[in-house]
């Protein structure tokens, strides 16, 4: 979710739109304006104006007045089509009667209309004194820094986002009627092909104003051969009664109000108070991914918190890449030269040891794996046990109690099995022997299968089982070692 504000300043009045959009979807918040009596005034009203509208964190748009801007139509050969970056600087500043070094510039490619026509560029420009200054103004205002400039009428052609007329096919054109002057654009499938700014506005009455049209209809002509066949009125040209009749006869061409601005949510008849706020809102729109008109915060005055000054500096950002990406790559190359040299040094080594140690030459781990194994299985297996029936009768008596009175009447060891038959004093007695037994590291699976009374005695005789399994561990510390120790 993000949230635009367009500012939209002007000699007689500023007029702010905030804009929400999210995904697939717009909505307008709010709009705001306020008359200007004179300049002195206007970073004062501005502030009035914006701050109640204007959170940290949101994008801001504003734009040059018209008459403080050089438009113009270049007309290039289609094999500058790849090299326009390059191509428009010069022909800018063969066009416009100022130093290049004080310029700022934005273009956009018409395109063309065959493989025989050249290619044209809309291009504007203006100084770099004027762009500082509108951010200046703003950022001491308000305190949050512009991030587009527009350029004269040329944000009425972002309209066409919420009003689906301004992109159908063919061509239209919008005035945007104002106080002093008047913005007047071109549009081809919603995209400004022709732009300039009137030096009449509402008050200079309807004669002036046709004429004004009539010399703006010749200057596209003399481009294009395509006449625009409808007009839409914005601004003060909707309020004027009567206007669109009588600039529909004298121009000879459709004329009309701008049809009702698309917002999600806005109820039906709310958009007509929209009127005059039409400039306003096309800058909102031109913070959007969609914008159609052009920017003037370009080379040193690029704002810094955008992708801009990439697009600047690509070259070196390229170049520091390309040898990051080589030293990367020779980093890989000459680890993989070490671990190789490594590799085989561990290879021979392996293939000597082996063969001092098995008779066998060997290279890798697999190898020395399966000769360790048919090693191991060839070997005999010792018929000595590791744990005799000595050992087991120190562990036993080891385990049993001093206070009990224990005889042994049978013993019988066969390999991991032993089966003892005793006798005690009594059966609690054995069970105790049991559970002793049972709680020592190597005796396993203690069970005593029956107990009787000894024939012509008090005393019982029990027949107990278990398993020897710790024959490893006595391997590993010597058979000798724990004989008579008591086990812990």
């Amino acid at each position: 979710m993000a949230r635009l504000v367009g500012i939209d300043i002007r000699a007689t009045h500023v007029r702010i739109a905030l804009l929400q959009t999210q995904v697939r979807t717009l909505k307008l918040l709010g709009c705001r304006e306020a008359p200007l009596q004179n300049q002195s005034e206007l970073e004062e009203t501005l502030r009035l104006l914006a701050l109640p509208l204007v959170q940290q964190g949101e994008h801001l748009a504003t734009s040059i007045s018209g008459d403080q801007l050089f438009i113009r139509d270049i007309e290039l050969p289609a094999t500058a089509a790849k090299q326009l970056s390059d191509v428009v600087p010069f022909e800018i500043e063969a066009q416009v009667p100022l130093d290049f070094d004080e310029l700022c510039f934005d273009y956009r490619s018409l395109g063309r209309n065959s493989s025989q026509e050249g290619l044209r560029v809309l291009a504007v420009a203006t100084r770099l004194s004027v762009v500082r200054q509108q951010i200046d103004l703003v950022q001491q205002a308000i305190g949050v820094e512009p991030e587009r400039i527009g350029a004269g009428p040329l944000p009425l052609a972002n309209l066409s986002q919420i009003v689906p007329e301004l992109r159908g096919p063919g061509l239209v054109a919008v005035l945007d009627v104002g106080l002093g002057n008047s913005d007047f654009v071109v549009l081809r499938d919603g995209s400004p092909v022709f732009a300039r700014t009137l030096s009449v506005g509402a008050e200079a009455g309807g004669a002036a104003m046709v004429a004004a049209l009539r010399q703006s209809q010749a200057a596209w002509l003399q481009r294009s051969s395509e006449p625009f066949l409808r007009l839409y009125l914005a601004g003060a040209g909707p309020t004027i009664d009567g206007a669109a009749p009588v600039l529909s006869d004298a121009l000879g061409l459709a004329v009309s109000p701008l049809p009702e601005m698309r917002f999600d949510g806005m109820p039906a008849g709310e958009a007509a108070a929209l009127v005059g706020f039409e400039k306003a809102i096309g800058l909102a729109l031109s913070l959007t991914s969609r914008s159609r008109d052009l920017n003037l915060r370009r080379g040193p005055l690029a704002y810094q918190h955008s992708y801009e000054f990439l697009k600047v500096r690509w070259p070196l950002m390229a170049a520091l890449g390309g040898v990051i990406l080589l030293s990367f790559i020779f980093s890989v190359w000459a680890k993989g030269r070490s671990l190789s040299a490594e590799n085989s040094a561990l290879q021979q080594s392996l293939a000597l040891l082996s063969e001092q140690t098995l008779g066998e030459k060997v290279s890798s781990a697999e190898q020395l794996t399966e000769v360790l194994e048919k090693s191991a299985a060839l070997r005999e297996t010792d018929p000595q046990p590791e744990l005799d029936g000595f050992d087991v009768l120190i562990e036993l008596s080891n385990a049993i109690d001093h206070d009990i009175v224990h005889d042994i009447d049978e013993f019988d060891i066969q390999g991991e099995k032993v089966k003892l038959i005793g006798i005690v004093g009594a059966t609690d007695e054995a069970e105790k022997i049991k559970d002793a037994l049972a709680k020592h590291r190597c005796f396993k699976d203690v069970k005593i299968s029956k107990i009787t009374q000894v024939v012509n005695s008090k005393r019982q005789k029990y027949s107990m089982t278990f398993d020897v399994l710790c024959g490893q561990e006595k391997k590993a510390t010597g058979k000798t070692a724990n004989r008579g120790a008591k086990t812990p």
